[in-house]
C-alpha cells in the first residue's frame, strides 16, 4: 500500500498496523506531534470518512493507495467551518417547507446540534475566547447577541420538538439558524483575513465597491421580473444576489476587524451622511431577515418591494463606507512600502 500526504508519496513503512483504522490512528498521532491536523482521507482515490466503520475491516494489503490531506490549525478551522456551513444549509433546506417534524427528523436534529456545540466549544478554545464573547449582529432588539445564547436556544428547540412541533416552532428555530449561518460566514472571512496581506483585502473591498451599482441594478431587474410574472427566473436570480449580499457583509466585518487590529480604526463609530457603519449594518441585517421571512411565506410582492425600495437605498448608503475602508487600507500599505523603501 502506498501512502500519500497532500499528493506527495510518503517514504515510510507500516509498523505492524493490522487494518486502516490502526493506520489512521498512527498517522493521526504523527500529525499531532507535528502540530498538524487531518482534513480528509481517501482510499484508492475515493473519499472516505475518517470515522467509517469499514476502516476496521480493511487490511493494508488490500488497498493500493491511501491518501491523507493535512493542514495547520487555521486550515483545520476553515475546513471544519466549511463542513458546518454545509450542514446548516442542509438543515435549512430540509425544514424549509415542513409543517412538523417526524421522530427521525428530531433525532437527527438533536445529534446535529450536539455536534455543532462541540465544534464551537473547540473553536472557542483554539481562538482563546469563549462562546459568550462571540456575537452576531441582530436586526432588532439588542445590538448583538452571543453565539452561546443562540446555540443554547437551538439546542433547546431541537430537544423540545417532541412537545412543540408546529410550523411556527420550526420558523423560530430557522430564525436562530439563520443568525448562526451568518456568524459562520462572518467567522470564516475573519479567519481568512488574518493571514491575508493588505493588497488582497484592498482588491476584495474594491471588487464590492465597483460592483455595488451593478448589484443594485440586478436587484431592480428582479423586481421587474416579478411584476412581469417571470417568478421562476426572478427567484433563480435571487439565489445569487442573496449569496453575494451575505458575502459582502461578512467581508466588511472581516475588514472592520483587520482595521481595528492593525490600525486602531473603529469603523463601527464612523458616520457618513448622518448614518454610522454600525447602524447601516444593523439596517441591512434587518432587511435580510424581512427578505428571508417574505420568501418563506412566498410573499413575492413583499420580496420585490423590500429589494427595490429599501435594500437598494441601504446599499447605496454603503458605497461611501467601502471607499473609506479602501482608503484606510491603502494608507496602511503606503506606510508599509515607505518603511521598506527607507530601510533599503
Amino acid at each position: 500500500m502506498n501512502i500519500y500526504v497532500n499528493e506527495q508519496k510518503l517514504e515510510a513503512e507500516l509498523t505492524g498496523e493490522r487494518n486502516l483504522k490502526e493506520v489512521y490512528q498512527s498517522f493521526k498521532d504523527w500529525t499531532f506531534e507535528h502540530k498538524k491536523y487531518i482534513l480528509g482521507m481517501s482510499i484508492d482515490e475515493k473519499e472516505t470518512s475518517t470515522t467509517s466503520s469499514s476502516l476496521d475491516t480493511l487490511e493494508p494489503a488490500n488497498v493500493d493507495r491511501l491518501d491523507f490531506y493535512i493542514g495547520d490549525e487555521m486550515d483545520m478551522l476553515l475546513h471544519t467551518l466549511g463542513e458546518m456551513d454545509h450542514y446548516v444549509d442542509q438543515i435549512g433546506t430540509t425544514l424549509f417547507d415542513k409543517e412538523s417534524l417526524c421522530i427521525e427528523d428530531i433525532s437527527h436534529l438533536q445529534e446535529g446540534m450536539q455536534w455543532i456545540h462541540q465544534i464551537m466549544t473547540s473553536f472557542s478554545a483554539m481562538l482563546k475566547t469563549d462562546l459568550k464573547s462571540m456575537s452576531v449582529l441582530l436586526p432588532e432588539g439588542s445590538d448583538s447577541e452571543s453565539i452561546k445564547e443562540i446555540l443554547e436556544r437551538l439546542k433547546d428547540y431541537s430537544q423540545d420538538f417532541h412537545n412543540r412541533n408546529t410550523r411556527k416552532d420550526i420558523e423560530e428555530f430557522l430564525g436562530d439558524l439563520r443568525s448562526f449561518k451568518f456568524f459562520i460566514m462572518k467567522l470564516d472571512l475573519q479567519l481568512r483575513s488574518m493571514g491575508v496581506d493588505s493588497s488582497e483585502l484592498i482588491s476584495t473591498v474594491e471588487k464590492f465597491e465597483n460592483g455595488m451599482n451593478p448589484l443594485i441594478e440586478r436587484i431592480v431587474s428582479v423586481n421587474e421580473k416579478f411584476q412581469r410574472g417571470k417568478d421562476k427566473e426572478a427567484l433563480q436570480d435571487l439565489d445569487g444576489i442573496a449569496e453575494e449580499l451575505h458575502t459582502c457583509i461578512a467581508v466588511l466585518h472581516a475588514v472592520e476587524q483587520r482595521l481595528l487590529r492593525d490600525q486602531g480604526h473603529n469603523i463601527q463609530a464612523l458616520s457618513i451622511e448622518d448614518i454610522s457603519f454600525h447602524e447601516l449594518m444593523k439596517n441591512l441585517a434587518a432587511l435580510l431577515k424581512e427578505f428571508n421571512d417574505a420568501l418563506e411565506t412566498n410573499d413575492l410582492v413583499a420580496v420585490g418591494d423590500i429589494m427595490e425600495y429599501e435594500l437598494t437605498k441601504q446599499l447605496a448608503s454603503l458605497q461611501p463606507f467601502l471607499t473609506e475602508m479602501k482608503q484606510l487600507l491603502l494608507a496602511k500599505e503606503d506606510v508599509a512600502k515607505s518603511a521598506v523603501k527607507g530601510a533599503s
